[in-house]
């Protein structure tokens, strides 16, 4: 019986044919397994490419923030990154060869029984299945908590830029009282923002002085010229559509009549300078700005698609009925009517960003409107001589402006104010070309062929002017700060009814009366009240030390 269980099994044998069965198996199974972990290896590195991409992709990121961060945060968050991104590419490279482990482990350990067999590839496959589960939810884990820093990153950027400015002002102040003796400040004098205790006040040579005090001189010379040009630019298209005698002197002017078709053509040849420019510049504003148009091209996110044109369009409807304004009213009841935006803003951002007005914007709510209504009386009183049609443009305008600063606000959370821009006046390029081109006659488009020349005239100046304001904007809120910038920027109006009055002073629309006066000064007082007060609510927002 010994020597019958030593022989070996004939090919007829009906256990021999299992053993062979089994033996099949196994190596298909060895072979698909082998398949499997050197699938499961490339899958690894591919991961740990794709960790190495996120890496280079969030110190791309932080190279756009780390301007006015201090060498010391910019440090941590280095060294905050490297060490995520280690222990992800460790997590994810031990549990990859956990599980392949414990699947080889169950593969290679066959127990001749079919119904086993089976179970160890429904565990494999279960395992493979878990494998591809972990990575992804450590894959969003990981893109969660990079989108976390970074805007940690950008809360910190801001917090860095209100200390920078709070510092400025705090040396400007103690080199201004070392230069005369000290005064007694009353409690209503000492400054809002100061330093911790431990700095104390120290004499600087005047070479010093100057270069602390020249930042924030230079930012209001630069938004003050960049107002200058775009009220400059409100005289400029009343000359364009009436006569006028240019500082008393010589007649200029006329080109064509300011109704809806001339004033899209204006708008046309204006855009024909800027847009080119803008492109050109992007990236010498921001360097970044291709970057971020390609990724606003090629995005599924329709909120922000949806924002940029809308802001864009209601620009383009905001100038042209600016346009028509100025040619029926002139250029400083029409501003200052249209100025009147902040009662359409405060109650969208209310609605929209549950901004709840305070009591001080419900003030300057009825401020505004009491000096848009002093500012147009006369033109109502006069039934003779009223334009309707210039008061309807001029509101029209304003309330196009404010859904175009509510779409702009929307816009700037998630795309750079430059590529944003750039998109707004491609948009108004684009509405003015196709309004131009299928609809000309019901436009009312008119150009005289002795006008023509002037009319290019015109549009390379409005074009030219628009541009100087724009980067004079630009680079002066660099310096100051959006919200101190915006402060010396609603000097708008009175700045616009100021020109119009010195460079045309034969213009019957320019000769304002003093109720009219009164009008545009207390509109101007209640858009810088605003103004001030969203600085001051930054700077509670951000507090020193």
């Amino acid at each position: 019986m010994g020597q019958s269980e030593n022989q070996p099994m004939q090919p007829d044998d009906p256990t021999w044919k299992l053993t062979q069965d089994l033996q099949n198996l196994q190596q298909s199974l060895v072979t698909g397994l082998t398949q499997d972990v050197t699938r499961l290896q490339a899958e690894k590195s591919r991961l740990l490419s794709d960790i190495q991409k996120l890496q280079a992709q969030q110190r791309s990121l932080q190279q756009n923030v780390e301007l006015d961060l201090t060498q010391q945060q910019l440090q941590q968050q280095q060294i905050w990154a490297k060490q995520l991104a280690q222990a992800l590419a460790t997590q994810l490279q031990a549990l990859l060869v956990e599980r392949i482990q414990s699947a080889e482990q169950a593969s290679f350990n066959p127990t001749g029984d079919p119904e086993a067999t089976a179970r160890s590839i429904a565990a494999l496959d279960a395992t493979l299945n878990r494998i591809a589960s972990s990575v992804n939810q450590d894959l969003s884990s990981y893109q969660s908590s990079l989108s976390q820093q970074l805007s940690r990153m950008h809360n910190l950027e801001q917090q860095g830029e209100a200390i920078l400015e709070a510092l400025v002002s705090r040396l400007n102040q103690q080199l201004q009282a070392s230069a005369r003796p000290a005064p007694v400040l009353r409690s209503q004098e000492v400054p809002q923002l100061q330093l911790p205790p431990a700095v104390a006040p120290v004499p600087l040579p005047p070479a010093v002085r100057q270069s602390v005090q020249s930042p924030f001189q230079t930012g209001v010379l630069l938004v003050l010229l960049s107002t200058v040009a775009l009220s400059l630019h409100n005289v400029v298209v009343r000359i364009i559509g009436f006569s006028n005698r240019v500082f008393g002197f010589y007649d200029l002017g006329g080109f064509i009549s300011l109704n809806l078709g001339n004033s899209m053509l204006i708008l046309w040849m204006r855009m024909i300078i800027v847009v080119p420019l803008m492109i050109f510049l992007g990236n010498t504003i921001y360097p970044a700005a291709w970057r971020d148009l390609r990724s606003f091209l090629e995005s599924r996110d329709r909120s922000i698609l949806a924002a940029v044109t809308s802001s864009g369009f209601f620009l383009f409807l905001s100038q042209v009925l600016i346009y028509i304004a100025i040619g029926q009213v002139g250029p400083g009841v029409a501003v200052t009517i249209l100025f009147m935006y902040p009662l359409v803003t405060v109650p969208l951002a209310w609605l929209l960003f549950r901004d709840r007005p305070t009591r001080l914007r419900i003030a300057v709510m009825v401020a505004i409107l009491s000096g848009v209504i002093l500012t147009a009386f006369p033109k109502l009183a006069a039934s003779e001589s009223i334009s309707w049609l210039g008061i309807f443009a001029a509101v029209a305008a304003g309330i196009s402006f404010a859904c175009y600063l509510i779409a702009m606000q929307l816009s700037f959370r998630k795309l750079h104010p430059v590529p944003v821009s750039i998109i707004q006046f491609t948009t108004i390029f684009v509405l003015t070309s196709l309004s131009l081109i299928f609809f000309p006659t019901r436009l009312g488009l008119d150009v005289l062929p002795e006008g023509r020349l002037g009319l290019i005239g015109g549009g390379v100046v409005l074009g030219t002017l628009t541009l100087a304001g724009y980067l004079l904007n630009n680079y002066g809120v660099r310096y100051l700060g959006a919200a101190r910038a915006s402060i010396i920027a609603s000097s708008g109006p009175v700045l616009t009814a100021l020109l119009a009055f010195v460079i045309l002073p034969g213009d019957p629309s320019n000769a304002l009366q003093r109720i009219q006066w009164l009008g545009i000064l207390i509109v101007t007082l209640g858009v810088l009240a605003l103004s001030f007060e969203k600085l001051l609510m930054q700077r509670r927002a951000k507090p020193v030390g």
